[in-house]
């Protein structure tokens, strides 16, 4: 299942809104929300945090730009049986 959603050669960015804790596993770069202590309504948390259409498509950019020519390693072969 895994292969067919993560498919080899194709770089992964993953967007949680919230924690990216695990996200590097399957994904080469990760947005959310890795610390504490702000409060607000949710638009304003997203632009502070970079989790806005903007901030995704040019993070998504700059990492298919990246990996431009240049071998994308494959996360998933790289996973260890649980």
């Amino acid at each position: 299942y895994k292969e067919s959603v993560f498919p080899e050669g194709v770089p992964v960015l993953s967007v949680e809104a919230a924690t990216t804790h695990g996200w590097s596993k399957y994904s080469h770069m990760q947005i959310g929300i890795d610390r504490f202590g702000k409060s607000a309504p949710a638009k304003k948390l997203y632009e502070y945090f970079g989790i806005t259409t903007d901030s995704i498509a040019k993070n998504g950019k700059a990492l298919v730009e990246h990996y431009k020519g240049a071998p994308v390693p494959w996360l998933i072969n790289s996973l260890t049986p649980v």
